[in-house]
């Protein structure tokens, strides 16, 4: 009899522990979580004059010289960078590269910026990088792409290096992993401006989007009370055509 309860009490607490481990590890939606501003940007930019810049007459060249990094961002090399997209406006040319993903990383991607004046092109003066599967690698949170997505506008409108076009339009962008969801989804009512496919050499897809948003800081000053995932889905009216 005595064996008979500590072979049960025994099982029990092989379930209770089980339960709990299962506990630790359920991820729960995060779209009614606050939100916070305390965001970190991998940024690595030259402190030097841009008269000390390296000048090339062609675009390629320009962007083949990091020399002005000391922090590469763990780029071992340009050949193992692959073009992805490109941006542009009259003073700044922005360029997006995939590159093989490591162990402990994300997918990532490298964006080198150069200078543009009177036709010529600086050497990179400016560095930074994107994990384009951050949603998938939150190891307590489940998003989905709308969730995804506002994460997305609000890392842009926050960052100090944000993209503007020629009318001084902040230029958005963004990462999820369904294209067939990223060309349903409208914001503001406007589908979104482009979705461009990322290959890495794994064989592993991501999809980039870019738009081009309204008043975007105006909405998130609308909120009321505590800013969660949800009220910024719903005050820039970002939806998904089922």
């Amino acid at each position: 009899m005595k064996k008979s309860i500590t072979i049960c009490i025994a099982a029990v607490l092989v379930v209770i522990s089980i339960l709990f481990i299962c506990l630790l590890k359920t991820k729960t939606p995060i779209k009614d979580q606050n939100i916070s501003f305390n965001v970190g940007f991998y940024n690595k930019s030259s402190d030097i004059k841009i008269d000390d810049l390296n000048w090339y007459k062609n675009e390629d060249e320009a962007f083949s010289d990091f020399s002005a990094i000391e922090d590469a961002l763990g780029v071992e090399s340009i050949n193992e960078l692959c073009f992805e997209y490109e941006q542009y406006n009259e003073s700044l040319i922005r360029r997006y590269y995939s590159i093989p993903k490591r162990d402990g990383e994300g997918y990532r991607l490298i964006i080198a910026d150069v200078l543009v004046k009177e036709d010529t092109y600086s050497q990179v003066f400016r560095l930074n990088t994107d994990v384009v599967n951050l949603y998938e690698i939150d190891n307590h949170n489940v998003y989905d792409v709308a969730d995804a997505t506002a994460q997305s506008i609000l890392f842009d409108y926050a960052s100090p290096i944000c993209f503007k076009n020629n009318s001084q339009e902040q230029v958005y962008h963004g990462y999820w992993n369904n294209k067939e969801e990223l060309e349903t989804m409208t914001i503001a009512g406007k589908p979104l401006s482009e979705v461009i496919e990322l290959d890495y050499p794994d064989g592993v897809k991501y999809y980039m989007w870019i738009s081009q948003i309204s008043d975007v800081e105006d909405k998130i000053l609308g909120i009321d009370g505590e800013l969660t995932y949800r009220k910024v889905i719903e005050a820039l009216r970002i939806e998904i055509k089922e």
